[in-house]
Formats: C-alpha cells, sequence, structure tokens
C-alpha cells in the first residue's frame, strides 16, 4: 500500500477529514487559475468563465452588451443609426462608435448593471479539474475517495430528473425507450423486481432538483472579489 492508500485510510477513520500531510499536499499541488463572473456576492452561480482576467473583463463587457440590446436596438434608428425599423444590426456590435456613443449616453445605467457582477479568480487542481470534466460528461460516480460532493450532488440529481421523467410519460401512457438507469431505479423502487400487487397505489417520489450549468463548480478554490 502506497503512503497516499495510508492517508486516504487515515482520514476515512478519522471521519473524512484529510490527513495533515494530504492537507500539505493539496495545497501545493499545481494548480491552473481560471477568471470567473458571478453575480455580486456570490459564488452559487457561474455566469461566465475565462482564461484570463482581461478575457474576463471583455466578457463582462459583452455581458453588458447583451443586457441593453433591446433598448440599445430600439435606440439606434432614433439617433440616426440602422434602418428606421432597427431590423439591420449590422456594423453595430460592441466594437462600433454607435455602441460607446450609447454608453456614454447611458453611463449610470451600465455602471449600475455592472455593479451587479463581480470578477473572480478561481483556483483548480488536477483533482478539482477532473471533477469538472466528470459531471460534464455525465460521468457515474463509482465511490471512490476522491469523487467530490458536488459531483455526487449533481448525478444524483441528474438520476432523480431521469426517474421522474420516466414516470411522468408512464402516467401519459405513452411507451418511451427505457435506459440502464431507469431499469435500475425500477428494480429498487418495486423492491427487487418483484410485481407489485394488483391495485397497489404507485408512490410519488421525491421530487427532482434543479440543476444547471449555473452550479457552482466542483472542488473550485476562489479568491477574493475582482481577483484578490
Amino acid at each position: 500500500m502506497t503512503p497516499y492508500e495510508h492517508e486516504q485510510n487515515d482520514a476515512r477513520a478519522a471521519g473524512g477529514r484529510p490527513s495533515f500531510w494530504e492537507r500539505i499536499r493539496r495545497a501545493f499541488a499545481p494548480k491552473m487559475a481560471v477568471w470567473l463572473i458571478t453575480p455580486a456576492g456570490r459564488d452559487d452561480e457561474v455566469l461566465y468563465a475565462a482564461h484570463t482576467k482581461k478575457a474576463a473583463f471583455l466578457a463582462a463587457h459583452a455581458l453588458v452588451f447583451r443586457h441593453f440590446f433591446p433598448h440599445y436596438s430600439a435606440w439606434l434608428p432614433l439617433h440616426g443609426h440602422g434602418d428606421p425599423d432597427g431590423s439591420d444590426m449590422r456594423g453595430y456590435g460592441i466594437e462600433s462608435d454607435a455602441w460607446r456613443e450609447y454608453l456614454e449616453a447611458n453611463i449610470d445605467a451600465a455602471d449600475a448593471y455592472l455593479s451587479t457582477l463581480e470578477v473572480r479568480r478561481a483556483l483548480y487542481d488536477r483533482r478539482a479539474f477532473a471533477a469538472m470534466v466528470r459531471v460534464m460528461c455525465g460521468a457515474a460516480p463509482l465511490g471512490l475517495n476522491f469523487e467530490t460532493d458536488e459531483e455526487i450532488e449533481c448525478w444524483l440529481s441528474a438520476a432523480e430528473a431521469a426517474i421522474a421523467e420516466g414516470k411522468e410519460g408512464e402516467g401519459e401512457g405513452e411507451e418511451k425507450p427505457s435506459t440502464p438507469l431507469d431499469k435500475k431505479a425500477k428494480k429498487g423502487h418495486n423492491g427487487g423486481g418483484k410485481k407489485k400487487r394488483a391495485g397497489a397505489k404507485r408512490g410519488s417520489g421525491r421530487s427532482a432538483k434543479k440543476g444547471g450549468p449555473a452550479k457552482k463548480a466542483p472542488g473550485s478554490k476562489k479568491g477574493g472579489p475582482n481577483g484578490n
């Protein structure tokens, strides 16, 4: 057994908390930094991720453009830009003089929206990065001690959603293709695959949790606001 495996066993024996040497190993493990744009004061939702701080600020500018686009497209023809109906937006993008003119005319509103955003630096080691890849690929957890709580929660949420969707299809009397996950869930629900008694009431099951790209990335270690 390797020293690392000994440390993992000691951690499990201590109630799951990593040993002192394991915490040192993680602290000095090579990490990569990415820059996240989140709602101000929150780290449970990611609006965008960039590979450099400069790219993150460019993305924040693009978020401002997207936020104000409906008003901007109506503003253009009223100030001598574009077609009278505002249908032709070619040449009026984020790098255009028209957009800069719009920002100058609506600087307070743009600043108010920017104040709702925050640029953060997040550090990921290879363990956290691998966990994110497993989440994105939908890989089922195998019960290994390096799997993160976040990825297990994401997978359980997806499994519950799949089960709930299957039950809704059964209620409508429609035949839907079964997946291995559906068969496994039904087997567990029916007590090991035994047939249900005639007239037995079907259980409702737990409601599915909502998950998505807005979830907190697993295993991230975020720096202070605005990259500090």
